[in-house]
């Protein structure tokens, strides 16, 4: 009976310290992947369902900031009615998060409206890649950090 209290005792005692070593690897990979996303990113490129969409230079003037604290910063441009003038139409802020691997959840929700995404992102350089699936389409934006 002690033999097997013993046994059961280690394997519990193993159990629990491979557990903290996954929660400490996945707070560490969660800490090193904010300190990659955290910066100024330029939109570079848009697609839908793996087709380029082309961007007017306007829209490539659109950021999004990611900082430290989990918040983030956007910033959407458009030709003014008249075609002439590139102007700033969206500019605002949020909150991002870790939703699961390779996924974060950024939340542009207003008290009016609520915009959450789940994305999956992919940092390769200097480049950034988040991509969602909306139904049966997929969309994908690449920004260059800034």
């Amino acid at each position: 009976m002690k033999k097997n209290n013993l046994f059961l005792l280690s394997v519990l005692c193993i159990f629990l310290v491979s557990c903290n070593k996954e929660e400490d690897k996945s707070g560490i990979e969660e800490t090193a992947t904010a300190v990659a996303l955290s910066g100024t990113w330029l939109l570079q490129s848009y697609s839908e369902d793996g087709l380029d969409v082309p961007l007017d230079e306007c829209e490539k003037k659109e950021t999004i900031v990611f900082k430290n604290n989990n918040t983030i910063d956007f910033n959407y441009y458009n030709d003014k009615e008249d075609g002439k003038a590139c102007s700033l139409s969206v500019a605002g802020s949020g909150h991002w998060k870790f939703s699961s691997d390779a996924q974060i959840e950024l939340d542009y929700s207003t008290e009016s409206y609520k915009d959450i995404f789940k994305v999956t992102y992919q940092i390769v350089g200097n480049i950034l890649t988040l991509t969602t699936q909306e139904g049966d389409a997929s969309y994908s934006e690449t920004y260059v950090r800034q």
